[in-house]
């Protein structure tokens, strides 16, 4: 019996029942077929998935007729297992594997889940090859041919698989659909780790997981995942694809880019214009307060064009620079460090792509290593030094930070049209700087305060934009 509403014509039917006969053999062919139906309307279907389901009274109402037709188990078994089955599919439709799929063929995406999460099946007993070495020796050359008849008759039956059982979808058994809910149960959360990160479509997770566990970029398909996450070591999974993730996340609304001569800029370049978003393109336009917000609450102001954006007037197309100041005291390790890296590697990313200065230090009592990103290769090598752990356990000066981030920038050997820096730090540590001590340098601070709702006021008197991030948003990230 099916979970689901829509229609599927016969041919699509019949397709889906040869797939679900090639990939499994199961004690009841109709309850595993209906499975395979409901995911592919599922997929299907483009409106609002959960519409798609059929409400309890009508699938009881259906089991009942079956049951007191074929009297197969017992009736309030099969209700309580078809229940089960529905909120399997809607825990799947809310998850990012769900997703992905979807943007697949509709029975190509039912077919590779049904690979992702087959049942193991046990390998066949092999068939006997005759006694000891003794009988060989008894049965003499002229037995070869016969011996040869019987191997080719094995090897042949191997091949063919019994015909299908049937328990008219009443069987009430996990072990009767096409895929192990279990496997599933165990992967799914990896699995999500995964494609948040971008193991699929981003070449940075990608080059990192083939460095970290030596897997081929041709192994990180969508339908291998499950084999994928045995080789991945739990540290990447701890750690490091949450620092993706955040990157990704990132990326989706912060892009800086180069300007053109009097055209509206995404990039740092002159006086700050806060407004309201106008149409969806602003999205790459939007304050990073904005974005510290939980995602239901971003999209419905995305939804709703109330998302503040800022908006730069560029007169040249001069080199620019961002400075990534990124605070790795002791106080900065775990999530809020996660947090920082991820941030940092999405400013990293799009130094690769855009032909703009990118700075990155790390500070804590004293300033650590400069780092000055200009192409692909100087990149990659800040990419590894964020995702490791980089934080050092010490004390903190902002002071020192943004001073000697200041002279950096007005040392460096291009005489840079606009700069500003992105101060990534706890706050642990009291701010003398006075605003005029930046040197027309813009500062923009993310605040990652743990401790409490306190705002760091010393640290926002000097800021163009300041964003302060709270357990709870950085729960939204990490």
């Amino acid at each position: 019996m099916r979970t689901t509403k829509t229609p599927i014509k016969n041919k699509i039917q019949k397709r889906l029942e040869n797939l679900v006969d090639t990939e499994v053999q199961v004690e009841d062919i109709t309850l595993s077929n209906d499975f395979a139906k409901d995911l592919y309307a599922l997929f299907e279907n483009q409106g609002i998935k959960k519409r798609e389901f059929r409400g309890f009274w009508d699938m009881f109402q259906e089991l009942k007729t079956l049951y007191t037709k074929y009297k197969i188990n017992d009736l309030s078994d099969n209700v309580d297992f078809y229940n089960k089955i529905q909120n399997f599919f809607k825990q799947l439709l809310k998850s990012n594997l769900f997703k992905e799929l979807n943007q697949l063929d509709s029975e190509e995406a039912v077919e590779t889940f049904i690979q992702m999460f087959k049942k193991d099946e046990q390998k066949p007993k092999q068939q006997s090859q005759g006694g000891g070495q003794g009988q060989k020796q008894e049965q003499g050359e002229d037995q070869k041919p016969n011996n040869q008849k019987q191997n080719a008759l094995n090897d042949l039956m191997k091949n063919v698989k019994p015909k299908q059982k049937d328990q008219k979808g009443l069987s009430a058994d996990s072990k009767n659909i096409p895929i192990d809910i279990q496997k599933f149960k165990d992967n799914i959360q990896n699995i999500e780790k995964l494609i948040k990160a971008g193991a699929f479509d981003k070449d940075d997770v990608r080059e990192h997981i083939q460095k970290s566990a030596g897997v081929g970029t041709e192994e990180m398909q969508l339908k291998n995942i499950v084999d994928l996450i045995e080789k991945i070591p739990n540290k990447l999974f701890d750690k490091d694809l949450k620092i993706f993730q955040v990157a990704r996340k990132h990326e989706q609304i912060e892009v800086y880019k180069k300007s053109e001569e009097y055209s509206d800029s995404l990039t740092p370049d002159n006086e700050i214009d806060i407004q309201a978003m106008k149409n969806p393109n602003d999205i790459l336009k939007v304050l990073p307060s904005e974005y510290a917000k939980n995602d239901q609450e971003f999209f419905m102001k995305f939804a709703k064009n109330e998302l503040m954006v800022r908006n730069y007037l560029s007169k040249h197309n001069k080199k620019q620079a961002l400075y990534l100041l990124v605070d790795v005291s002791g106080s900065m390790a775990g999530d809020k460090g996660i947090f920082a890296s991820g941030i940092a590697l999405s400013f990293v990313n799009q130094a690769i792509k855009e032909k703009s200065v990118y700075f990155l230090r790390f500070f804590e009592y004293d300033p650590l290593k400069l780092y000055r990103i200009t192409n692909e290769e100087e990149a990659k090598e800040i990419r590894d030094v964020l995702i490791r752990e980089p934080y050092s356990y010490g004390g903190t000066s902002i002071n020192r930070a943004l001073n000697q981030a200041v002279l950096d920038i007005n040392s460096d050997k291009e005489k840079f049209r606009k700069a500003e820096i992105m101060l990534i730090t706890d706050g642990d540590d009291s701010v003398t700087l006075e605003k005029t001590e930046l040197k027309n340098i813009k500062l923009h601070t993310t605040h990652i305060n743990y401790k409490d709702k306190a705002e760091h006021r010393d640290l926002k008197a000097i800021s163009e934009t300041y964003t302060k991030l709270n357990t709870e948003d950085l729960q939204n990230w990490v």
